[in-house]
């Protein structure tokens, strides 16, 4: 039974009106419950009887206003509820017989109240006379008079929300959501006049799309489009954060076909608390990769239409789901992943009703299938590698044949009987052609092989070891390239010993002996006679980087891969190339170049399937786009990506692949709780792995899989039963040498503790893989090897830092954050096994103030306040993305200056209340702030959040930020010396593009420098001509101020001062070696100074971060592109108050503050940019 208190709404009274008969069983159990609870409470008994009389009676001629009419101010009250029942029951019957005041609540309720139901659904049957007479009768029936009285508040809202909608109901036959359909009509119109987008959006027709000249311009807008352009536009400009009014612009930049737009507003209306908009989203990201081209753009768009297609399952209108499926195949087409559209154009095609639509689907349909056929993924296993088929292709098409020489090697040191005496002539004529072939390629080693003395033994072992390679059978192929190693150097056969030294590299990686195969590898590549051999050199040489990365060797290993791919590139080594190319994926992700990374699978993959032999590169970029979309958390564009790496790898030899592509399949179908599909996945992968010979690459896959089938048992509500099959496991992991299937296990069976509300067991495991995790960090030398391993292995320690918090022990919980947050530059040995680090003793300047700690766990935010007192800690109630969706949409209204200071004002409040709400006492009694923030809010500007009673929390507080490791290391807070030296640098005036064409210039007059010359007349000044011959590093380092403006640039993955056109940079490279411990204050007055590689861990890679790495005490930097003038007055008032002996926070939160208070720079964008960093 419903409780008292769980009143009735509009979706229960619209209940009423249905059909008695076809309901579903929930329906119906809502009306028993329903019926039963109005039995008890005359409110809703009332208010149900009210709604369906006014349903029942057609409405009359309504008045016109009159000088008694309530003002517009009273019906906007009406309609947010602030009228108690007295006053509100005359001005509903009022408007029950006024026109203009009935149209007055309409437009009231619109404005306060939005919609944000579907449309409705129009093969429902519509609501039956004789049926509401008798429900009407019923409840009359029960109506007990009772007397007037004042409800409690919940009652009143419900029975003036009831009554209202059954009073809008009756006015015209219209409900009170009116103009959202409205608006939504004038949409659909406003695209089917002019369509300019292949989407498939809510309400419009399939139409030809409109010419370009037709979309040319705003004047060529339908004048719908222009009709509902001005109606959103008063409403904002009324009330500019209506989170309805927000998506509706959104939304008509949709129309528009302007992406960008379109998703500032969507995901503001989104941080504002609407919901309902993933699918509007995605067709934002989908048109932002449209216009940029840009793949990350349609896997967004592609995850988010996941999102909707699974959420909108099992609903009775199905036309969310086709349109849905519809756009997803869009992004599936235009990334090439021709499997995954097929099959989603195929669900739309099952789904769609309309005529018009399924032409066009079915035409798109048809598109893909045959660019699906045309790939070497269906075409491929049909071509002749036999010497026969050999001979016959090089006399017809020698040039194609030319460009399939690695396809025709592979298969002729397989199977071809190379060196064999008793070779067919067939054989012998062909093996002398491809070596022909192999010279043009720089590719002598055929040749070398066929002139030395006949190894026939050894020729049949380096068969039987690429055999072995190809079908995956790793023990095999090192057996067997042993065997023929030995048997070619009694032959004295020098070539064929150094392929059978390659392959026995290839076992020894596909083994997981990384040492053994750095070792062999490095030993062949110092081999003169290697260098030679183009094929092989290169086979070798990404063995070699291989497993460089497999011990973190991140920047070397991808020096060294794009080194092999130009020389791939320079013999013709198509498929090498592609191989190098696939490699490279996976190293500019692990190095934080995500773009980077996804621009060239996406390339490669367009490669492979044009062209011959790429069955195996298609996989590796399918699931190295996999990896990538998982990193970013689009977990269902990882899905679907590795459902097409699946696919993909059923064409290619190779066993262990086929097995592990279909357990990967099976992971992230959990991920997205497609449990049907996981276990289907799961089923295959097994099959495929009793086909492989049972070794140690086999018993490895075995131990690591059986986490996996826990994971999904735990997904499908058998927890206890997950948990307990792990933990039986877990003495298997305790003794295997798989480091990473080690760390899968403990890091899943501490998760599933952790659900299981037992964070005493899921601490253990968690400090089971941090354990191991501290030992693979004595192997990361370098900044990069630690950021790597630091990616690789944060979710050990974030469950442990979960595991201790929720166990109460919060300085503990922080004192492991810390240590991981730090972990990339500490000295020393790692903690011991088995102990949770401790909090360090807190550096001196920090006791005496307060500083406030953020961090991403598992699937919460967790703050820490530290002062002089006590730590504490509270958890951020909301999720993760919704956070950071409000972040990042808080950073991007504080980025635009025409954003509106009222709708920063609101969203900063809201991001103060949901992280810093717990902590105000602490706040509001410190005039200083330090903030650690966890990487994914690093773009928050903190100086613009909005504190509960007071102003901006910039303004009240000299805020400053920590590096990561702060809690390590501090520099003395040495004040700036009486006559300090002062290096000012000026960087090119002006940014050049590729052809020359000026793109930016930066006006003399707003170059702070020559300024501040003036302020420190024995300032070392390097012009801008000068400073791209000046020696700044040396200069640096015996700086005490350091200043440079000019323009951010990115070069080689870092951001930097332009000194000089094209590439001349000052960037975070130019300081290594160099020790800044001098300087008291380095200021990079450029734009986005602190923005480092785009989807990086943290801020490296950015000139300030190097800067406090190298040494400096404190460090300034913009969080994003500043205006010049601005900047520039910012800049002054900061250096005279700097001047005063403040310190570098609280001479910016001076300088913020004259800024704030000039109305033209009031809003956040003119002052809040800049930040300063300290050690």
């Amino acid at each position: 039974m419903r409780h008292a208190e769980d009143h009735i709404d509009f979706s229960d009274l619209e209940l009423l009106t249905l059909p008695g008969t076809g309901l579903a069983e929930e329906q119906i159990e809502r009306l028993r419950r329903m019926r039963e609870h109005m039995e008890d409470c005359t409110d809703c008994a009332g208010a149900a009887a009210t709604h369906l009389a006014l349903l029942r009676g057609e409405p009359g001629t309504a008045a016109s206003a009159t000088s008694g009419c309530p003002h517009d101010e009273l019906w906007l009250h009406l309609a947010a509820e602030l009228l108690d029942e007295a006053q509100a029951q005359p001005m509903l019957i009022h408007a029950a017989t006024c026109g203009d005041c009935a149209q007055r609540l309409k437009d009231a309720m619109a404005e306060v109240a939005p919609s944000s139901l579907d449309d409705e659904v129009p093969w429902l049957e519509s609501s039956t006379a004789p049926w509401q007479s008798e429900m009407a009768r019923t409840l009359a029936d029960r109506v007990v008079p009772a007397p007037a009285k004042i409800l409690p508040f919940p009652r009143r809202r419900v029975w003036m929300a009831a009554t209202a909608a059954a009073l809008l109901f009756m006015i015209g036959g219209a409900t009170w959501f009116a103009r959202r359909d409205t608006d939504s009509a004038l949409l659909a119109r406003a695209y089917d006049t002019q369509r300019r987008t292949d989407l498939h959006l809510p309400g419009g027709s399939s139409v030809a799309k409109a010419s370009a000249t037709r979309g040319a311009s705003a004047q060529d807008l339908p004048t719908e489009l222009m009709q509902l352009q001005l109606r959103t536009a008063e409403h904002l400009h009324a009330r500019p954060n209506d989170p309805y009014w927000l998506a509706m612009r959104g939304r008509i930049a949709l129309v528009a076909n302007d992406g960008e737009a379109a998703r500032k507003d969507l995901q503001l209306a989104m941080a504002s608390g609407m919901s309902g908009l993933d699918s509007d989203l995605a067709d934002a990201f989908f048109e932002i990769g449209e216009a940029n081209h840009d793949p990350i753009a349609w896997s967004r768009a592609a995850d988010l239409y996941g999102k909707v297609i699974d959420e909108t399952d099992g609903k009775r209108d199905p036309r969310p789901r086709a349109l849905a499926f519809f756009n997803r195949a869009l992004c599936w087409e235009r990334q090439s992943v021709f499997v995954e559209a097929i099959a989603d154009y195929e669900q739309a095609l099952a789904l769609e009703r309309d005529p018009g639509w399924r032409r066009e689907i079915e035409q798109r349909l048809e598109h893909v299938k045959e660019q699906q056929k045309k790939s070497e993924v269906n075409r491929g296993a049909a071509m002749d590698l036999s010497p026969a088929g050999f001979l016959a292709a090089s006399a017809t098409a020698p040039e194609t044949t030319a460009q399939d020489y690695e396809l025709y090697l592979d298969a002729a040191t397989r199977e071809w009987r190379l060196g064999d005496p008793a070779a067919s002539p067939e054989a012998k004529a062909a093996a002398k052609k491809l070596a022909e072939i192999g010279a043009s390629h720089h590719d002598p080693w055929l040749t070398e092989l066929l002139a030395a003395r006949p190894a026939e033994e050894a020729a049949q072992h380096l068969a039987a070891a690429t055999q072995a390679s190809a079908s995956g059978n790793a023990d095999k192929a090192f057996t067997e390239a042993e065997a023929a190693s030995q048997s070619f150097q009694r032959a004295h056969n020098a070539a064929g010993a150094l392929r059978a030294e390659a392959e026995r590299v290839y076992a020894y990686q596909r083994m997981g002996k990384v040492d053994l195969c750095l070792d062999a590898s490095t030993r062949l590549l110092a081999e003169p006679a290697l260098q030679r051999y183009a094929w092989m050199h290169v086979y070798v040489a990404l063995e070699h980087a291989s497993c460089g990365i497999d011990k973190l060797e991140v920047s070397s290993s991808i020096a060294e891969t794009e080194q092999t791919l130009h020389d791939a590139r320079s013999a013709g080594l198509r498929l090498q190339m592609l191989r190098a190319e696939s490699f490279l994926v996976t190293m500019y992700d692990m190095a934080g170049e995500t773009r980077t990374s996804w621009i060239l699978a996406q390339s490669g993959l367009e490669t492979c399937l044009e062209g011959h032999g790429a069955r195996m590169s298609t996989y590796q970029f399918l699931h190295a786009l996999y990896n990538t979309a998982n990193t970013q958390g689009l977990r269902w564009t990882a899905a679907g990506l590795a459902d097409a790496a699946a696919q993909a790898s059923q064409l290619v030899a190779n066993v262990p692949i086929k097995a592990y592509a279909q357990e990967v399949a099976g992971t992230a179908a959990t991920a997205v709780g497609h449990y049907a599909d996981a276990d289907a996945a799961f089923a295959r992968a097994t099959a495929s792995m009793a086909q492989m010979p049972q070794g140690v690459a086999a018993r490895l896959y075995s131990a690591d899989w059986e986490t996996d089938r826990s994971a999904l048992m735990a997904r499908k509500g058998q927890l206890q039963p997950a948990v307990d099959r792990m933990q039986k496991a877990s003495a298997v992991f305790g003794t295997t040498g798989n480091y990473n299937a080690r760390q899968h296990h403990n890091t899943e069976l501490a998760s599933l503790l952790l659900k299981s509300s037992d964070p005493a067991q899921s601490m253990h495991f968690s400090l089971l893989a941090t354990n191991d995790a501290e030992a693979g960090l004595n192997a990361a030398h370098d900044e990069s090897q630690k950021l790597a391993w630091g990616r690789d292995n944060g979710r050990g320690y974030r469950l442990l830092v979960q595991s201790l918090a929720t166990m109460g022990r919060k300085e503990d919980a922080l004192g492991v954050w810390e240590w991981y947050r730090s972990a990339a530059f500490r000295q020393g040995q790692p903690r011991r096994a088995g102990d949770v680090p401790p909090l360090p003793p807190l550096p001196a300047e920090r006791r005496h103030g307060l500083t406030l700690v953020v961090a991403r766990l598992e699937d919460r935010y967790v703050v820490w306040s530290v002062s002089p007192n006590a730590i504490r800690m509270a958890v951020v109630p909301d999720t993760l993305e919704h956070v950071e969706l409000m972040a990042s949409t808080f950073g991007e209204l504080c980025a635009d200056r025409n954003s509106s200071p009222e709708s920063i004002h609101i969203l900063g409040a809201k991001l103060f209340r949901l992280l810093f709400a717990p902590f105000s006492n602490e706040i509001e009694g410190s005039s200083a702030i330090q903030f650690d923030l966890d990487a994914a809010l690093r773009r928050l500007p903190l100086a613009a959040l909005t504190q509960t009673t007071r102003g901006y929390l910039g303004l009240d507080h000299a805020i400053t930020m920590l590096p990561p490791w702060w809690i390590l290391r501090s520099s003395p807070d040495e004040p700036m010396p009486e006559h300090p030296r002062v290096l000012l640098v000026e960087g090119a005036p002006s940014v050049l593009d590729a052809s020359g064409s000026v793109v930016s210039t930066l006006p003399e007059e707003y170059l702070e420098t020559r300024d501040l010359a003036m302020l420190y007349p024995q300032a070392l000044l390097i012009r801008s001509k000068e400073s791209a011959r000046a020696d700044l590093p040396n200069l640096l380092s015996s700086a005490h101020l350091f200043h440079i403006d000019g323009h951010t640039v990115e070069h080689n993955n870092e951001t930097g001062l332009l000194l000089a056109n094209p590439d001349v940079v000052f960037s975070a490279s130019s300081l290594k070696g160099v020790s800044l411990h001098a300087c008291r204050l380095a200021v990079v007055a450029t734009c986005s100074s602190t923005a480092g590689a785009e989807y990086s861990l943290e801020d490296h890679g950015s000139l300030p971060h190097a800067l406090l790495v190298a040494g400096a005490h404190r460090v300034a930097g913009t969080l994003w592109d500043v205006d010049s003038k601005s900047s520039r007055e910012l800049m002054l008032a900061f250096y005279n108050s700097l001047r005063k002996a403040n310190t570098a926070p609280a001479a910016l939160r001076k300088a913020q503050q004259i800024m704030s208070s000039t109305p033209a720079t009031a809003h956040p964008f003119f002052w809040a940019a800049t930040e300063v960093f300290t050690q």
